[in-house]
């Protein structure tokens, strides 16, 4: 047996472990909201409540679209880069991704919320 082989076979287990849980958790938001999305339900129970954030509550449906938005970008790059091996594309459609996660995390603006809104006045 390579060892090296093994080493890289057990790298791609933790990259799809944690794709299948970055995947699990949006289909979960999607599907039924927070509740049992693993990381809002770290995020509501834990990390909230630890750093004393207050309660600023906001409407679902666009968070929702937002998390479908999500998948979307996550199955892209997952199937252009292991179905096609279009890596380089499937890092663009991540970084789309990243862009729009970021802009939520660090300044509060959710661009799936804003082209939510942007169909529902079409």
């Amino acid at each position: 047996m390579n060892s090296s082989v093994a080493r890289v076979v057990a790298g791609g287990v933790v990259i799809m472990a944690v794709a299948t849980i970055l995947a699990f958790g949006f289909i979960a938001r999607v599907t039924t909201g927070p509740r049992v999305s693993p990381l809002a339900i770290i995020a509501s129970k834990l990390i909230v409540p630890k750093l004393g954030l207050p309660y600023r509550p906001v409407a679902g449906p666009p968070k929702r679209f937002a998390a479908a938005i999500g998948i979307a970008f996550s199955v892209s790059a997952a199937i252009l880069s292991l179905g096609f091996g279009l890596n380089g594309i499937a890092y663009i459609v991540l970084g789309g991704l990243i862009f729009a996660a970021g802009l939520e995390a660090l300044v509060g603006f959710c661009l799936g919320c804003q082209v939510f809104g942007i169909l529902m006045k079409i």
